[in-house]
């Protein structure tokens, strides 16, 4: 039904506009009756009318100001005005208030009454309309999951398109990001683990793993997308400045599996767009890790992960994978060729000289690389660098 508001300071024309109208009939029902303006605004804030009959000369706050100040809470509620003034400005002004009908009093019934025929045409027509729209935007927010995993597994097939993407986001008011974190967890990894008396297959894996990023993506707006590869479990999420999304997914499956997930990741700069590149070169990292053994392998992604800690050690890491610190140590010298001490000093060494062409200071590179002491790492970088981090910045400035 049709929702009206009558606002009239004279009893007898509202008396009358009640029973001399066969409001049923129209399909309208009467919500309110206001003797003044101020009256008939809080009626209607209250009341939500579709269409108010509204008189002009009205106490406290006259027809025309409600109106104005109704517009600003209901825009669409449709207006007839019924006035004994016969006055050009008055119709003027409710011509650009957007009124449907300005009818003078005394009142003609057929007038009156052909007026809110046409008043329930527009009502009608316009709920039409805002359902059509209401049921396009509902079945669009159903579609958003299927859209986002389509877009992003093209943009991961190195087919992305800043056009298509950008009609995305205005399509759903959101923005993907220019920085998207790729999380690839290689599927000849995902071994027979055991978790409270559980074993998982390789299948039963990787469903564990998709059910535990579809909860962590209901809490973390950040988890864009996670499928299965034929050769990985791929996962991407957004990554702002300093967020840690990536990581504290790692460990969230870590608990929830049972072991220590190997996971080659990095990070695209470019938004969607670039996530085909980034796929390509984490695809040939994890086929240049297959030489070696799944524990060599994950051991060496997980020193990749936390080399930058200085607590770092072969107990923790260890105590990561329960196995022995001497079957660790044995097995990734006889594979990679180093020890692991090694291999963590030549992880450090390399993100170091990369940090100290951007003019980072030496006991900030030192920090950052996981070292506690300067002088330590002053030493460990002439010994694998063949010079001091300050020669070695004064150095490749001169060969620039």
């Amino acid at each position: 039904m049709i929702r009206v508001l009558i606002a009239d300071d004279e009893q007898i024309i509202r008396d009358g506009l009640v029973s001399s109208i066969d409001w049923e009939g129209l399909g309208m029902e009467l919500c309110a009756a206001a003797r003044n303006g101020r009256e008939a605004l809080q009626m209607a804030r209250e009341q939500s009318p579709d269409l108010c009959l509204v008189d002009i000369m009205m106490p406290q706050l006259n027809g025309l100001a409600f109106v104005e100040k109704l517009r600003e809470v209901r825009p669409d509620t449709v207006i007839i005005i019924i006035t004994g003034y016969d006055e050009f400005e008055y119709a003027q002004r409710a011509i650009k208030l957007g009124t449907l009908d300005y009818l003078l009093k005394p009142i003609n019934e057929k007038e009156l009454n052909d007026s809110l025929v046409r008043a329930a045409e527009l009502i009608r027509r316009r709920q039409r309309e805002n359902f059509s729209i209401d049921g396009m935007k509902e079945n669009l927010q159903l579609l958003y999951p299927q859209a986002l995993k389509l877009l992003i597994r093209t943009c991961l097939d190195g087919e992305g398109d800043p056009e298509r993407r950008e009609a995305f986001e205005r399509t759903y008011g959101t923005e993907l990001g220019t920085r998207l974190e790729l999380l690839m967890f290689p599927r000849a990894d995902l071994i027979l683990s055991k978790r409270d008396g559980i074993y998982y297959t390789e299948a039963g894996l990787i469903d564990r793993i998709l059910a535990v990023c579809g909860e962590y993506g209901k809490d973390c707006g950040d988890l864009l997308y996670a499928d299965v590869d034929p050769d990985a479990v791929l996962v991407v999420l957004r990554a702002e400045e300093g967020a840690q999304e990536g990581e504290r997914l790692r460990r969230k499956l870590s608990e929830e599996t049972g072991c220590e997930l190997v996971c080659c990741s990095g990070t695209a700069e470019g938004g969607p767009e670039s996530l085909g590149e980034l796929r390509a070169a984490l695809r040939d990292r994890i086929r240049e890790n297959e030489r070696y053994s799944p524990v060599v392998r994950r051991v060496k992604d997980y020193i990749d992960a936390h080399f930058t800690d200085s607590s770092l050690s072969l107990h923790r890491i260890a105590g990561e994978f329960r196995l022995s610190e001497g079957h660790i140590s044995r097995n990734f010298k006889s594979e990679m060729k180093l020890s692991y001490t090694k291999y963590i000093e030549k992880k450090r060494m390399e993100l170091a000289a990369r940090m100290l062409l951007d003019d980072s200071r030496i006991v900030e590179v030192a920090e950052k690389v996981g070292y506690t002491s300067q002088h330590y790492f002053c030493t460990a970088f002439k010994k694998n660098m063949g010079c001091a981090p300050s020669d070695y910045k004064k150095r490749v400035r001169h060969e620039e």
